[in-house]
């Protein structure tokens, strides 16, 4: 590396300012002088990616160094965590996947993070993997964006580590929250977030909470987080299964049972949340019709198309009442968007399953009736209403 800099500051900042898209080639051409690397610096480090088996030995190196050097820390502004294996002792050749705990980075040293981005990692099991992020967002002071895609729990295979105590937690201030697929106990994360950092809520504007069929029920969890942050919320996206009987959620806590048994479906009991939304500008629905019924519907030698017959909890009469309250005025100033991205079912022999349209007179017929029970947001000059069959049968993410 040169030692001494024959080109004036203002040419390294330059050169920084138009590779900063380019991190690969700034941290190359950073290393070759010590004027630049200064100056890049604060480029390289504000957005970190740990991934794969490459992802381990770099949090270890990043440890360490923000550890000797804490104001390095303070520069990083995003973190993306995704897919961080480790090989088995003995040459195995097997991997397993390495779990977001406390102790894989010193958290309370990223006093900037703005951005965590959790993707495909497997958590520890039962209440220890639930544990480990919420007490990795409480270390987390300025904490606006919180991304949880794909994450699965199984049983940590790996050497055991004693935790690290990260010091009385923080309160950040999050503005989104998005949780998507996978299969993990998020409405625990959920339940203990409100409990532990109920103050990091308080500002929330944007949520997605998206899970395929029937895992969309488990996302009722969210709800009373969705009500504390009500007053600034003002994107919703959410999974809603069609239980056409009243089911036990097993996973829902007692108080939320409660809650549930004073509404007639749990539609009903997701919209009179909603309407404590005064901020709502935007409204995303993934509908999942309830694969375990077939009210309305006779049974036939063939596939029948059960569309109209299986949406008995979302029933026309709510969705009027829904269009209602929407483009009231009085209850939603700013309200200008309702998507709405639809799957149907068919009857195979003893059993319905979630399936795509295969023709496109069926999307239409869907998409019509849809447009038609939402007729009064329609025809409001201002509200866009957003209507789509599925072509194929999708996951949580949208």
């Amino acid at each position: 590396m040169t030692k001494s800099s024959t080109l004036p500051l203002d040419v390294f900042f330059h050169i920084t300012e138009e590779l900063e898209d380019d991190p690969t080639a700034l941290r190359h051409i950073a290393l070759t002088n010590r004027s630049l690397l200064s100056c890049a610096r604060p480029s390289l480090y504000s957005s970190i990616t740990l991934s794969d088996t490459r992802g381990l030995l770099r949090a270890e190196r990043l440890s360490r160094t923000i550890r000797a050097e804490p104001k390095l820390g303070e520069l990083i502004k995003s973190l993306r965590i995704s897919e961080l294996m480790c090989q088995a002792p003995y040459d195995s050749g097997y991997f397993y996947g390495v779990p977001p705990t406390p102790d894989l980075l010193p958290f309370h040293l990223l006093p900037n993070l703005i951005t965590l981005d959790l993707h495909s990692l497997a958590l520890r099991q039962g209440p220890q993997g639930i544990d480990d992020l919420v007490a990795i967002v409480g270390a987390l002071p300025r904490l606006e964006t919180l991304l949880c895609d794909t994450l699965a729990q199984n049983v940590h295979h790996g050497p055991e580590e004693p935790g690290m105590h990260l010091g009385p937690p923080w309160h950040p201030v999050l503005r989104e929250i998005v949780v998507k697929d996978g299969s993990w106990s998020h409405w625990t994360f959920a339940t203990q977030l409100l409990r532990s950092h109920p103050r990091s809520i308080e500002r929330l504007e944007r949520v997605t909470v998206s899970f395929p069929d029937r895992l969309s029920a488990d996302g009722l969890a969210w709800i009373p987080l969705i009500r504390t942050a009500g007053p600034r919320l003002c994107v919703v996206r959410i999974s809603i299964t069609d239980t056409s009987m009243r089911v036990r959620h097993g996973r829902a806590g007692s108080s939320m049972i409660t809650e549930l048994d004073a509404y007639r479906n749990d539609h009903t009991y997701v919209m009179d949340n909603l309407s404590q939304c005064p901020a709502l500008q935007i409204l995303q629905l993934k509908y999942h019709p309830d694969p375990s019924t077939s009210t309305g519907t006779a049974q036939s030698d063939g596939p029948i198309e059960a569309l109209y017959g299986a949406m008995v909890a979302m029933s026309d009469e709510l969705c009027a009442r829904l269009s209602g309250a929407l483009i009231d005025k009085t209850r939603y100033a700013q309200f200008n968007t309702l998507v709405l991205r639809v799957q149907s079912q068919r009857w195979n022999e003893r059993n319905w399953y979630t399936t795509a349209l295969s023709s496109e007179p069926d999307r239409l017929a869907v998409v019509e009736r849809w447009k038609r029970v939402f007729s009064a947001i329609e025809r409001e000059p201002d509200v866009v209403l957003d209507v789509a069959a599925l072509y194929a049968v999708q996951g949580g993410g949208w």
